[in-house]
């Protein structure tokens, strides 16, 4: 099939949740289908990456959309009543050459990753088309605002309205909307019940996350995620200022390594607290979680699956994380993982890996059996499959 592939970011590299998804549907699609993107960028230092790309792709389109206009339209979507994140990514650029694009070439499959795309191929008929959602935004947003303040948590009230309505409102307009999980699957029922989602999980590939058994694991905890997040912001901010000193007092040999691209100025002010290494982007993570001890995702907030976590549990590094983050994984907790959400909860179940270093090697072993045997990029191809054989018709589009 020809596939077009519209999104946001350029997914590569593939250092945040949006990006990896986006790649390696990609790089799994591209084996049997012909691929083409569509994506915005920010800046132009961006087209490096394109060579990255060239094995994926039969053509790439980059679309520049700067930031400041980005911001102004996001600013004048503040006095309408839709998404900010649809007004920023808003473009007469992108608008103009999709319509001649689509009048030009004929695709077998229309692909949007997240809603604030829906504006360009909601409307477009004649063609099958997948609105990939990955999580409700609308329920990470709501689960955020109690730990929001000031304008952050002003503005994100305006927003989080406006994304259930708009969810509610382009969702029937696909023959397709996927889902990263069971657990977004009921959300979305609870809010579209007359719409049956498709479940589309992430994956972890083998080949670049796996136990290094040559390697000893060190005394050291870890948190990873991509630290311009907010989610993982919080949850890094709350695990070295809160949990890590009862920890550093009862295991002064210990030390903790917080790693991701884009730290915040918030983030970089953890590396002044005694013990805690704040590292940024490293490019073998894979090598770095198999000498961690005990991996710590304290997310108090989040929706989806988080990748960081699979690959952690794909390394054998056992993992305590939120119950929010387990409820995307549907992990056994006690088996694959320890499950901590209180401020007690995570110093005890840290402890317990510290101290027992036999259960800890389990939960590891069981949480990598957990995640290979369920989470698997491959999972694309049969979502994709329904669309076969190629459809040859005509579309319409009246984009925005």
């Amino acid at each position: 099939m020809k596939i077009l592939m519209l999104t946001s970011r350029l997914p590569y590299p593939p250092d945040r949740g949006d990006r990896l998804r986006v790649f390696n549907f990609c790089r799994i699609l591209s084996k049997r289908h012909q691929l083409t993107l569509v994506t915005f960028i920010n800046r132009k230092s961006e087209l490096a990456y394109l060579p990255e790309l060239k094995d994926y792709f039969a053509q790439i389109y980059p679309i520049h959309l700067t930031r400041w206009s980005s911001y102004i339209s996001a600013l004048f979507t503040l006095f309408q009543n839709l998404p900010l994140q649809v007004g920023y990514y808003r473009s007469g650029k992108m608008k103009q050459f999709l319509e001649k694009h689509l009048h030009e070439v004929q695709y077998d499959l229309i692909y949007t990753h997240l809603i604030r795309l829906a504006p360009y191929t909601r409307h477009i008929s004649g063609i099958p088309k997948v609105l990939d959602m990955t999580d409700l935004i609308s329920t990470e947003i709501e689960r955020s605002l109690a730990y929001r303040h000031g304008p952050s948590r002003w503005l994100y009230q305006i927003e989080l309205p406006r994304l259930r309505n708009y969810e509610q409102l382009v969702a029937p307009d696909y023959d397709a909307c996927w889902l990263v999980s069971k657990a977004e699957g009921k959300q979305f029922l609870s809010l579209m019940p007359n719409l049956q989602p498709q479940i589309v999980t992430n994956g972890i590939d083998p080949s670049v996350f796996y136990p290094l058994p040559d390697i000893q694991r060190k005394r050291r905890l870890m948190f990873v995620g991509h630290l311009g997040v907010y989610h993982n912001i919080d949850a890094a901010v709350f695990l070295c200022r809160e949990i890590w000193p009862v920890i550093q007092q009862e295991f002064p040999d210990y030390q903790i390594d917080i790693i991701g691209a884009e730290p915040t100025p918030a983030v970089l002010q953890l590396g002044a607290l005694p013990g805690v290494n704040v590292h940024g982007y490293v490019t073998d993570l894979n090598r770095a979680l198999n000498r961690t001890a005990v991996f710590v995702a304290p997310l108090r907030f989040a929706a989806g699956i988080q990748n960081k976590v699979l690959e952690a549990m794909a390394t054998e590094t056992p993992v305590v994380t939120s119950s929010l983050v387990n409820e995307g994984l549907g992990a056994t907790a006690g088996r694959d993982l320890l499950v901590a959400d209180t401020h007690d909860e995570l110093i005890q179940a840290i402890r317990q890996l510290i101290k027992q270093p036999a259960f800890a090697q389990q939960i590891g072993s069981q949480g990598s059996q957990f995640v290979n045997t369920y989470f698997s990029w491959e999972n694309v191809l049969p979502a994709v499959a329904k669309w076969m054989p190629a459809t040859g018709s005509h579309y319409h589009t009246n984009a925005y």
